[in-house]
């Protein structure tokens, strides 16, 4: 029976697994998206949402036109009703995946252009930073000892 050979594991010095302790070092703390980027993003679908409100026609549905195609979602609309057909599902799936990567990019750009604002090395340099003051310590007796036995 032949004998398999075993080859010992080469270890690499400069090779290593991605841990999150890695990544946050090498991305600077500015372009790590904070709790602000879902209250953004909430701003940005609910501004959506409004912008639709005040662009629904009032004139042709009061004049009696039932042939009505209410769109809300920009640039591509995710939720259509018609009038006309009720039955229709009013829910557009690729129009909403497309609004959202849209709005998540747009609210990340937004987040970190706040951060950016925030935490600026500039702005930071010119800062007074508070000095730790400390206390004198008191001299014990090995102090004293020490100290006459290094006078003679």
């Amino acid at each position: 029976m032949p004998q398999k050979e075993i080859t010992p594991k080469t270890k690499y010095d400069y090779v290593s697994g991605t841990t999150p302790e890695k990544i946050s070092n090498i991305i600077p703390e500015q372009f790590i998206p904070t709790k602000r980027l879902v209250e953004i993003l909430g701003l940005i679908i609910l501004s959506i949402i409004i912008l639709e409100i005040f662009q629904f026609p009032y004139g042709a549905l009061m004049s009696g036109n039932i042939d009505i195609v209410i769109q809300i979602g920009y640039p591509f609309p995710f939720f259509e009703f018609n009038l006309m057909n009720p039955s229709r599902l009013p829910l557009n799936i690729s129009g909403m995946f497309f609004d959202l990567i849209i709005y998540i990019v747009l609210a990340y750009a937004i987040d970190i252009s706040i951060n950016l604002i925030l935490k600026n090395p500039l702005t930071e340099a010119g800062k007074k930073k508070n000095l730790a003051v400390f206390k004198d310590k008191k001299i014990t007796i090995a102090d004293k000892i020490t100290k006459k036995v290094f006078e003679k």
